[in-house]
């Protein structure tokens, strides 16, 4: 069983509008055409069983909407749906309240999108209410090509936060930091955080990635590809390239994406 534990998709109105917008950003070209449906054949394609769609709230007041629409995702057997909250919104611990009953696993926060450093005092009523609730969160981590000049989201940044609240379940994406891979290796490698190996394959020399990911713990380690800025079977490929034990592998794959969400695994429908 594979879990893609970093993927992105919107609904089928939005789905053109945000991948012009975003691959002009960023000058990458989407291998989905965003929707669900459209990332579910892709999925299929490469091997995929599930996957957990990441939904960013992108400026105050979005929260709401798009929680709705993760509930949505969430119902179907093929797909996680996490929610969002704006670090800025006034609402933000009530909308982590409204969260979790909608039963949404976790929230994705993207500290270049939503301009601010993890690590600032301002957000500790949100990740102490993320605590509080069991709720998984999802970092971006590293660079981004919104915000070329700065890192609010780096490997010291993230040892910061790991010690004031120990008891929150991390996700740092793109193996701890995207392009700040030695820093990963320097601070966070065997600490107790999991790292997603998220857009890794053909961005990063490829014995570093199978370095960080023999000396991470193997519990710590989900597979992930950032989809659909990259095909999931780039890092599905790197992983199989991996000298890891296969019982490592298959945590990486699903075991450990499985734990962490609290499900058991499930046939493909």
């Amino acid at each position: 069983m594979i879990i893609d534990f970093h993927m992105h998709a919107f609904p089928d109105p939005l789905a053109p509008r945000a991948l012009h917008k975003l691959t002009n950003n960023s000058g990458m070209f989407p291998s989905t055409d965003g929707t669900l449906s459209g990332t579910l054949a892709k999925m299929n394609e490469w091997g995929i069983d599930m996957g957990v769609i990441l939904n960013i709230a992108t400026r105050p007041g979005q929260e709401h909407t798009i929680n709705q629409w993760a509930a949505q995702v969430n119902s179907h057997p093929r797909f996680v749906g996490f929610g969002s909250v704006h670090p800025d919104s006034p609402d933000a611990l009530e909308e982590l309240d409204r969260i979790k009953g909608l039963g949404l696993k976790g929230v994705k926060l993207h500290p270049d999108f939503q301009e601010f450093y993890i690590d600032d005092p301002k957000m500790d009523g949100i990740y102490q209410k993320i605590s509080d609730l069991g709720l998984i969160v999802s970092f971006h981590a590293g660079f981004d090509h919104c915000s070329v000049l700065n890192r609010h989201a780096d490997p010291l940044r993230f040892s910061r936060i790991m010690k004031r609240f120990p008891k929150m379940k991390i996700v740092a994406a793109h193996l701890g930091s995207f392009l700040c891979f030695d820093d990963t290796e320097r601070l966070l490698v065997g600490e107790d955080i999991y790292i997603d190996i998220s857009m890794t394959a053909r961005e990063m020399d490829f014995k570093q990635f199978e370095r960080i990911v023999q000396n991470h713990r193997p519990d710590r380690l989900l597979f992930g590809s950032d989809c659909p800025w990259h095909p999931a079977s780039w890092e599905k490929a790197w992983l199989e390239q991996c000298d890891i034990p296969q019982t490592t592998r298959e945590l990486i794959f699903s075991g450990n994406a499985l734990k962490l969400l609290g499900m058991e695994p499930t046939p493909k429908v």
